[in-house]
């Protein structure tokens, strides 16, 4: 009888990845995996191995007495649909970490499984779950997103742009932010200035606060020589820039600094530097400078010409402004130029600028005429002026800028006796008595030469505004030397313009410096014998000065 049953069954073992598989044999569960020597009968069998979330494994046994089957089994992940609502519909939803790209309702195919979901939306409570899905399987996952009441978050700093974080939180702040209402923790920082981190209450509402950053400081230490050298500090502040006088152990804001020490007869130094709160020292050594002064130069140019005729200029002191003068012009002020300079003798020449638009194409002013070569150039704008100076820099290798107010007002006052004389009308209007005063030039050769100093002037680098004046009307200069004309200059200026009501630029005339220049308009005289009166005739109305002042 033992021998009879043993030849009449079968059996089989199953493991399976993952295990706690439930088996099937005929449609009948016979155990989880790993089931070892399952008894069965012979014959034919249906065997079906499933999990609760991944594909089934079917597969029909045959079997004779004494056989034993083993089957390993790799049940497969399959594929399910989560259809996903919220109330209110509109949420964003994240499955598995991920964010969908729709909102609710939508829905997604994934692998069978367990999956972290989330659910949520702005000023609603976020819902967390974590839901399995079956192969096969629409599983529909409907969750109701409550009220979470927000407040408007608005932080004014000063200064005004300043960077304002969330410490640990994922909100990125912005004026008028939407946040849960609660306390947060906010930092606020900015170069140069102490970074505070201050906690705020939110509320129902709109929540302002404000907060006042520390500037952070540190001390400039600075030894130099000579001794007598003048050292400036320059440093910005609350979007302003300062320059201030040295003094020791000089407590500056933290940032770009730059140091620039001066002295007569030395070689300016400028040190720039990123000053922290620890502090910085410096030492400025400051060298000879051997030039000679009143030499005159030019530079060669690129393409074989050379530049304007330089002169050089010493440095030293001068009074700038007129204390009878008008507004514009007081209070005087002593101005010190630690650095010899180079100037140009002459204005520049309409063949001068004919040469820097034919090598740069810029345009031509319509109202000169390019056949006059030698005349000055006129009816230039600031902006050409500095592309000229540029273009000259390039062309010589060397640095050529406009004069600084300044420094056309050094080159203009009486330092060596150079028996070269200036006319100068002084009234703002041609048509009102006009007051002419000689002055002692500086050291350019300028010989006599007429100067409207509110109606036309000199292209200057300007320090607050442009020195740009309008040129006002038509007038001659005659020279007497007894009853004798020594000679008469006519000079054709546009048409009368209102200076209340325009600011524009008309014609200007252009100076450098650092290889620099001033050609007359009209074009210099070179006298003999200084005349005993100059009359001057504008619109027919002379006007006389004795000369004999100056002697």
């Amino acid at each position: 009888a033992v021998a009879y049953q043993w030849l009449g069954s079968a059996s089989i073992s199953i493991t399976s990845e993952p295990t706690g598989a439930v088996v099937w044999i005929d449609g009948r569960a016979r155990g989880k995996t790993p089931i070892n020597r399952l008894a069965l009968e012979t014959g034919q069998h249906h065997l079906e191995v499933t999990h609760s979330y991944l594909s089934p494994y079917t597969e029909g046994l045959s079997l004779s007495g004494g056989d034993h089957e083993i089957r390993e089994i790799k049940l497969q992940v399959g594929e399910g649909t989560f259809e996903f609502l919220s109330n209110p519909k509109g949420a964003w939803v994240e499955l598995d970490g991920e964010r969908l790209p729709q909102r609710t309702p939508t829905q997604a195919s994934v692998p069978s499984g367990e999956h972290a979901i989330v659910m949520g939306l702005v000023e609603r409570r976020s819902v967390s779950q974590t839901h399995t899905v079956n192969a096969g399987e629409v599983k529909v996952i409907n969750l109701n997103l409550n009220i979470d009441p927000h407040g408007s978050l608005t932080l004014s700093t000063r200064p005004s742009n300043a960077k304002v974080e969330f410490v640990n939180e994922k909100i990125r702040y912005q004026r008028g932010v939407r946040v849960p209402i609660g306390e947060y923790a906010l930092k606020v920082s900015r170069p140069g200035y102490r970074t505070e981190t201050l906690r705020y209450r939110v509320r129902y509402g709109k929540n302002r606060y404000s907060v006042d950053l520390r500037r952070d400081y540190g001390t400039v230490n600075v030894t130099y020589s000579p001794a007598d050298a003048q050292v400036d500090v320059t440093y910005a502040d609350a979007g302003r820039t300062f320059r201030k006088a040295y003094t020791q152990a000089m407590e500056v804001p933290v940032g770009a600094v730059e140091v620039r020490a001066r002295a007569i007869g030395y070689r300016t130094v400028v040190r720039k530097l990123f000053l922290e709160n620890a502090g910085a020292t410096i030492r400025l050594n400051l060298q000879p400078m051997q030039v000679e002064i009143g030499a005159v130069f030019a530079d060669a140019f690129t393409g074989g010409s050379v530049g304007p005729e330089m002169v050089v200029i010493p440095a030293g002191h001068f009074v700038m402004g007129n204390a009878a003068g008008p507004v514009s012009e007081r209070p005087t002020r002593m101005v010190t130029l630690t650095q010899p300079f180079a100037v140009s003798r002459f204005e520049i020449t309409v063949g001068d600028y004919r040469k820097f638009t034919l090598a740069t194409g810029r345009a031509w002013p319509a109202r000169v005429d390019q056949a006059e070569t030698d005349h000055a150039m006129g009816y230039v704008s600031f902006k050409d002026a500095q592309a000229y100076a540029a273009w000259v820099s390039a062309q010589t290798g060397h640095k050529y800028r406009l004069l600084s107010e300044a420094e056309w007002e050094y080159v203009r006052v009486p330092v060596l006796a150079v028996r070269t004389f200036l006319v100068r009308i002084s009234r703002r209007y041609v048509t009102t008595p006009i007051s002419l005063t000689l002055r002692q030039a500086g050291f350019m050769p300028i010989g006599i030469r007429l100067t409207v100093t509110t109606n036309c002037c000199e292209s200057v680098q300007p320090a607050r505004s442009s020195l740009t004046r309008l040129v006002c009307t038509t007038f001659t200069v005659m020279l007497r030397s007894g009853c004798s004309i020594v000679a008469c200059l006519n000079i054709k200026m546009p048409r009368r313009m209102d200076l209340r009501r325009s600011r524009g630029s008309v014609a200007r005339r252009m100076v450098f410096v650092a290889a620099l220049g001033t050609r007359g308009l009209p074009k210099p005289l070179r006298l003999t014998e200084m005349p005993q009166a100059v009359q001057v005739t504008i619109e027919g109305l002379d006007y006389c000065v004795n000369s004999s002042v100056l002697r």
